[in-house]
């Protein structure tokens, strides 16, 4: 008996408990009346939604569910879709009671969740991980999770990761070939000093390794990558100057989306003010969006004089029938149905068949006893007596998504944003760049048995300097064969392991090196999801409180992280020296 008394005294119906603090009554029948008169009186949302809690807490899970479905009921007749910030709170309850054990009730409001509001992408997510390891039940959840894309901040979510991949992508390309550029620098340089100055491997390594210490690593790095683009071959300084034109445009483009659809921006606020009334409320509408739905709120509030004002102003911008639909129901809801009636005229003229003018006038025609008028009218719009009897007047409509589409994707401000960040200067090297790619034909040469780098001017043997060096030494042709294989296992060997190293070190920059441009992309799309996983967290935050059994999604990336430098060494691995043909 106390659990009503304290539902009741949640609920702030004062005269049912009073009826139910005064029954002595504690059985089973008693409650069970108790508690049909305590939803039969419970009207708002709150009131519904405390009842609820209370129900769910005691683990009263039928009688949850009878609240629940007048609950979604309310919903609907409330903003006729979803409300996200009460579907938060059942998602925080249900995955706390997961962590808790209490499996049944977690399920139970992490379905409801999802029923009172379809776009909440953690909801189905969650109930995966719940699935888990049944493959054929998570796919169900899973298939839910995408079908989350129709809601329009799903939409930009997905835009907003896309995006964020090609940044990643692009960065990742860059790295690549400029790693694969200055390793080749760098065995170029090695040969050219061995050339010039007689001097061994070693010492040049030392020599090279004396600039690292002695100057600041920027400059060494700029140095680096200035002189490798001077040896870098052609299509190197295509894709080079493909993706430096590319990158600052995509960062800059990031960066417009993020400022137009935020929680801090107007647009937002005009977009969840749909969706969640009672968080949200743009101070004044920016788009012909926020104006037909601040209308509707205003309207909804008894604010008829507002409403009608902000729906005038957005049908002076945008002429679209939605404002004069809304106005109508205005209208009738102020007591004025003539102009009522006025305004959906001139709605059929252009729309017979439009709902809610037609509705609204047969409404006005029943109440005012004219039902020669209504019949005419039920018969001109086909809409029969059962479907009218279930609409209850002022209707209002609120306008599509795709309105807010042209303030959010559209990149205005594009080349600004570009011109104030001074992402312009990538787009001017990548023009140079593309420039050099042009007026380059110098081709590689590679000694055909140790497979090492030749510089143009080296020999007229064909060979490497050191190779001649070697086989100097001796005239015979037997021995001279076994030295050319003995030479070139060697470099097989030394060069494996170069490209298993550069490949740890920079993922793709190998493939690259080798010429390899296709595996080299493919390796670099790659990196870059598993970066875009790494940073999702940091970028894309999510409150902890939301997060259940986050080990399947961190055993997931560590095993496909694992696989993927497995494949990374066995191609690297596999890869062919130069001087083999191709």
């Amino acid at each position: 008996m106390i659990f009503f008394v304290i539902i009741l005294s949640l609920i702030g119906q004062s005269h049912i408990n009073n009826e139910l603090i005064g029954s002595k009554s504690s059985s089973a029948k008693d409650l069970q009346a108790s508690f049909k008169n305590s939803l039969a009186n419970a009207y708002s949302i709150k009131e519904l939604y405390r009842l609820d809690s209370l129900l769910l807490s005691k683990g009263n899970f039928k009688e949850s569910e009878l609240t629940e479905n007048k609950l979604i009921e309310a919903i609907r007749k409330d903003n006729n879709y979803i409300n996200s910030k009460l579907a938060n709170k059942y998602l925080s309850w249900g995955i706390a009671d997961l962590k808790k054990g209490r499996t049944e009730k977690g399920e139970r409001e992490l379905t409801f969740a999802r029923e009172i509001d379809p776009s909440n992408k953690r909801v189905p997510l969650t109930m995966a991980k719940l699935r888990f390891p049944n493959l054929f039940r998570m796919a169900k959840h899973l298939w839910s999770y995408i079908l989350t894309i129709k809601f329009l901040n799903n939409k930009v979510f997905l835009i907003k990761i896309l995006i964020l991949f090609l940044i990643l992508f692009s960065f990742w390309v860059l790295l690549s070939t400029v790693g694969a550029s200055i390793a080749f620098f760098i065995s170029y340089i090695t040969k050219w000093l061995q050339g010039k100055i007689n001097l061994s491997g070693l010492w040049i390594g030392a020599i090279l390794f004396s600039l690292f210490v002695w100057l600041p690593i920027q400059i060494v790095f700029l140095i680096l990558v200035a002189m490798s683009l001077i040896k870098m071959n052609k299509s190197n300084l295509i894709r080079c100057a493909t993706f430096l034109i590319l990158l600052p445009i995509l960062v800059s483009y990031s960066y417009i989306l993020s400022s137009n659809f935020n929680p801090r921006s107007s647009i937002y606020k005009e977009f969840k003010t749909r969706f969640n009334p009672y968080s949200y409320e743009p101070d004044y509408p920016v788009t012909p969006y926020g104006y037909s739905i601040k209308g509707i709120e205003q309207a909804r509030k008894g604010n008829l004089s507002g409403a009608e004002d902000l729906l005038g102003k957005g049908y002076n911008i945008r002429r679209d029938v939605n404002y004069l639909e809304n106005l109508c129901s205005v209208y009738y809801a102020g007591g004025d149905t003539a102009r009522a009636i006025n305004m959906c005229e001139s709605i059929l003229i252009s729309d017979p068949k439009n709902e809610i003018a037609n509705i609204t006038i047969i409404k006005i025609h029943l109440n005012e006893l004219n039902f020669d008028e209504a019949t005419n009218q039920m018969e001109r719009s086909g809409i029969q007596l059962l479907e009218i009897s279930r609409k209850e007047i002022p209707l209002y409509r609120y306008p599509p998504e795709r309105w807010l589409y042209k303030y959010i994707f559209v990149p205005k401000g594009l080349f600004k944003n570009l011109a104030g960040k001074n992402l312009y200067v990538m787009i001017i090297i990548g023009i140079c760049i593309a420039i050099m790619a042009v007026f380059k034909k110098e081709k590689e040469k590679y000694c055909p048995i140790c497979k090492s780098f030749m510089l143009t001017d080296e020999n007229k043997e064909n060979m490497c300097l050191s190779c001649i060096t070697k086989l100097s030494l001796t005239k015979s042709k037997t021995i001279r064969e076994r030295l050319k294989r003995r030479i070139t296992a060697k470099a097989f060997k030394v060069d494996k392991f170069s490209n298993i190293l550069m490949s740890l070190t920079i993922p793709g920059s190998a493939h690259f090196y080798k010429k390899r441009h296709l595996e080299g992309m493919t390796i670099s799309f790659f990196a870059a999801i598993f970066l875009l996983i790494f940073l999702n967290s940091v970028l894309f935050q999510v409150e902890k409180s939301f997060q259940y059994r986050t080990s399947i999604g961190n055993s997931i990336f560590t095993i496909s992280l694992i696989l993927f430098y497995s494949f990374l060494i066995f191609s690297s691995w596999r890869l062919e020296p130069y001087g083999n043909g191709r």
